[in-house]
């Protein structure tokens, strides 16, 4: 089938995230989009809210330049940025 993305801030508040799931599920999303990794301070609200939902996190933005900016969501990185403190200088590493 189609991959439906919804493309979702990491710097939304949690509950603006549910309500932001509730207000698209008839577009039958089946894939979350993270954006501006490098302006949250945590993943911790986003990564739970999509963990909850058993929504696949699809790929990650780490800046303003897309598509250079842009790069698949893989396991160890949202676990790398979820366990340390964004540092510019780490934005494009992949570990």
């Amino acid at each position: 089938g189609a991959e439906v993305h919804l493309v979702v801030s990491a710097t939304t508040k949690r509950s603006d995230l549910e309500e932001i799931l509730h207000r698209f599920r008839p577009l039958a999303f089946n894939r979350v989009l993270i954006t501006k990794l490098d302006e949250a301070r945590t993943l911790g609200p986003v990564l739970s809210c999509v963990l909850e939902h058993a929504l696949p996190v699809s790929y990650l933005t780490t800046g303003q330049e897309v598509p250079d900016d842009l790069e698949p969501a893989a396991p160890h990185r949202l676990a790398r940025w979820l366990m340390t403190p964004y540092a510019p200088e780490d934005a494009h590493v992949v570990a």
